[in-house]
């Protein structure tokens, strides 16, 4: 059993590799090691349909990217750079951090994109912690529609 990182949008997330990883895809699995054996600073954002269904069971989100990363400071920043680039085209990024084999659905924190930090990034994928965890992030701003009413 293993922790499975992903985030989810109702925008297209791009895909990240800082090309320190080989990939070797099979048919229904993806397989990425790094280039100059285990390495440490490799990242990689991907579609990933070998967990297509097990990640609908956690979010409504339509769009899905999945991350293989060794987490430290350097590849937090990476991620967080990431995050705040997509959110100019996303109004929410779900970030998941689930066990294989556990359903429990956790009760999802949110922070604003002008307020993320690399201590948002480091309480949902480099905390050891034991449960599933979700952190949404929303833009600043919000819009208020109103219907406007004329007297003719």
């Amino acid at each position: 059993m293993s922790w499975f990182y992903f985030m989810a949008s109702d925008s297209k997330l791009e895909d990240y590799d800082n090309g320190m990883v080989k990939i070797t895809k099979t048919k229904n699995s993806m397989i990425l090691v790094g280039k100059n054996g285990f390495e440490r600073k490799s990242i990689h954002i991907f579609d990933c349909k070998a967990r297509e269904e097990s990640d609908k069971y956690f979010t409504k989100k339509k769009f899905i990217k999945h991350l293989e990363f060794y987490y430290s400071e350097e590849s937090a920043n990476v991620i967080l750079a990431y995050l705040k680039k997509e959110m100019r085209k996303s109004k929410q990024i779900e970030l998941w951090r689930v066990w294989e084999s556990d359903k429990m659905i956790p009760e999802k924190r949110k922070v604003k994109v002008d307020e993320l930090k690399l201590s948002d990034i480091d309480s949902i994928w480099g905390d050891d912690g034991y449960d599933n965890d979700c952190l949404v992030i929303t833009q600043s701003y919000t819009y208020k529609v109103e219907n406007i009413v004329t007297d003719e």
